[in-house]
């Protein structure tokens, strides 16, 4: 499930991604609720105001995708997202259809 912030004509500074295929250790694995950066094309220095979250364990992205942190509280309501609109519209941004798509409305950040 990806997300983050429609850019409309703005442009965000790109963050370096922390991930071996761009020399940098990052252990974190994409498994059910963790949040790792998107990035634009294929440059490994691209993240910045998009991010996604794994509704399944996908081995291939790590290790070429900058992972920062897991959902440790309300991991089932990104389950039931997933299950209820993971299903892509019919054109081929394989976006939820705009009127399905749910509202972040409030983000905890909690040092573990």
């Amino acid at each position: 499930m990806q997300g983050g912030e429609v850019t409309n004509g703005v442009t965000y500074e790109d963050l370096t991604g922390e991930f071996t295929a761009n020399n940098i250790a990052n252990y974190i694995k994409h498994k059910n609720g963790t949040m790792s950066f998107c990035r634009k094309g294929t440059g490994y220095n691209t993240g910045s105001e998009q991010f996604f979250i794994c509704c399944d364990e996908n081995a291939t992205l790590d290790g070429n995708y900058a992972a920062f942190g897991y959902i440790t509280k309300g991991v089932k309501i990104v389950d039931k997202i997933c299950k209820e609109l993971g299903k892509p519209s019919s054109d081929s941004t394989g976006e939820v259809d705009e009127d399905k798509q749910p509202v972040i409305t409030e983000i905890t950040v909690e040092e573990v």
